[in-house]
């Protein structure tokens, strides 16, 4: 009689730590989709969001792929560049080697492969 009450209390515990992990689990997969979007709107206000596509990185898969410590790097670095006029035009000539000034060239030609441009 003892043994089926003990199977029976293992049984449920076993259920609450499935349902507790099965809960977790999706409430860090909300977090996390969460905390993308707003880094992905706070990096749109920034150049660094063209520099992405002027290296053929795509806005999500620059996210999903890249550590977020790496992602807030390279954002401080892009906030505190003071080329601006320089970035704008080189963003708007298109070629990534007119960003050889840029703090972020080489972690972002390493990301987005070979070069692209005029």
């Amino acid at each position: 009689m003892i043994s089926i009450a003990v199977l029976i209390i293992l049984g449920l515990a076993v259920v609450g730590l499935v349902g507790a992990l099965f809960y977790s689990i999706s409430r860090n997969i909300r977090q996390g989709r969460a905390a993308r979007i707003r880094l992905a709107e706070r990096l749109r206000a920034l150049r660094l969001h063209r520099a992405l596509g002027l290296f053929g990185i795509d806005l999500d898969a620059y996210l999903h792929t890249q550590r977020l410590v790496d992602v807030e790097r390279h954002m401080r670095a892009c906030s505190a560049c003071k080329e601006t006029e320089r970035c704008d035009t080189a963003l708007q000539g298109g070629a990534q080697e007119d960003l050889g000034f840029c703090a972020n060239r080489e972690d972002l030609a390493r990301i987005g492969g070979p070069p692209r441009g005029r």
